[in-house]
């Protein structure tokens, strides 16, 4: 069920369930949907308890992001027990250079691995912290978080039911990843 198109962010947790948060950082911050969301979020949970995780996909450097939705999710009322990084291909462009070739098939194989590890501690249920922490982490997140309000091109553009077949937001797309079927409007 999608909360955001029908606006229901009240949920009643099971015995024992799963519950996971999972996003990609940017710039070293939890995306702005993803603190919204959260912020609505009203979680019953269960008498048994439940198990809570954060996983994060980052292109090597996680820097505060977890530790951000942990807190926000601890003022929810909701306690996290275990938080992952998914190291993938960086596709930060102005710093870093995408591999290609066996670099690329190393990080593939590396990210399958983690992947797999992932899975198996959530299945488990195993708490702790599995993310490669940086030295100053909050630091790096008050430093870059700021340049990516600044970087960003699709603040303005939500995905919504309200779509017209316009193509605004296919013109506008920085990466254009939005492709237009007029077909199917």
């Amino acid at each position: 069920e999608d909360a955001v198109k029908t606006n229901a962010f009240d949920y009643q947790l099971k015995n024992d369930e799963r519950l996971g948060f999972c996003f990609p950082v940017y710039f070293g911050s939890v995306p702005d949907i993803m603190l919204e969301f959260v912020s609505q979020l009203k979680i019953k949970t269960a008498e048994s308890g439940y198990y809570c995780f954060v996983a994060v996909t980052s292109g090597g450097m996680s820097a505060h992001a977890p530790q951000m939705l942990i807190h926000k999710l601890l003022k929810q009322g909701l306690t996290t027990n275990a938080a992952f990084e998914l190291v993938t291909i960086d596709t930060f462009l102005p710093m870093y250079t995408i591999p290609t070739g066996e670099e690329r098939k190393k990080v593939e194989a590396e990210t399958a691995l983690r992947t797999s590890f992932m899975a198996e501690q959530i299945a488990d249920k195993t708490c702790g912290i599995f993310y490669k922490k940086t030295v100053f982490p909050k630091f790096s997140t008050l430093g870059m978080a700021p340049l990516y309000k600044l970087m960003r091109k699709t603040k303005h553009f939500k995905a919504s039911d309200a779509c017209t077949g316009g193509g605004l937001c296919a013109q506008n797309c920085p990466t254009q990843a939005i492709i237009m079927h007029p077909e199917q409007h």
